[in-house]
């Protein structure tokens, strides 16, 4: 787990397949820029992030371009890697918004691993919520994620798994 922004910045400049990667706007979705978007409790370093992990990268560019493409909607990017210093200072600023902090790794945000992402509710039509609900079930029964939906925050919390994406082949 990411401890803090100098931690961040290392993974950020990491070669290989475990380091993290730009998020940016695409036409499939985008990243919260809203006055409580993401990085608002580091704004000097709120670029820092709009990262995530390769393979997280990859779900948001497959997944929600499928579902802009089947239902139009354009899906709206809430949260994606945090340090254990942010998700300290978002669950003192906010514990109703339910930014765990704990000492063992189940009482710890899966945000801080780099391979979560938020996607807010706010804006998706009835036919995308209920074409992102099915999508997230199935990528789930297949092992690839691991999906929340969060009514209270309005997200979609969802962990992507290395395995996202990977085909097994069998041997003959």
């Amino acid at each position: 787990r990411i401890k803090d922004r100098n931690e961040l910045e290392k993974f950020i400049a990491m070669e290989g397949g475990r380091r993290l990667v730009l998020v940016s706007d695409t036409d499939s979705y985008y990243l919260d820029e809203g006055i409580k978007g993401i990085g608002y409790l580091d704004p000097e370093h709120k670029q820092l992030y709009h990262h995530t992990r390769i393979w997280a990268k990859s779900f948001l560019d497959t997944e929600l371009s499928a579902g802009h493409y089947a239902t139009g909607d354009r899906f709206k990017i809430v949260s994606l890697v945090r340090t254990r210093a942010y998700q300290t200072k978002l669950h003192q600023g906010e514990p109703e918004a339910g930014a765990i902090v704990g000492k063992r790794w189940w009482e710890q945000s899966s945000h801080m691993t780099g391979a979560t992402v938020d996607i807010s509710f706010e804006g998706i039509s009835p036919a995308g919520m209920s074409w992102l609900q099915r999508r997230l079930i199935k990528l789930q029964a297949k092992g690839q994620i691991i999906a929340v939906k969060e009514r209270f925050s309005g997200h979609f919390h969802i962990m992507v798994l290395p395995s996202y994406g990977q085909t097994k082949r069998r041997k003959k």
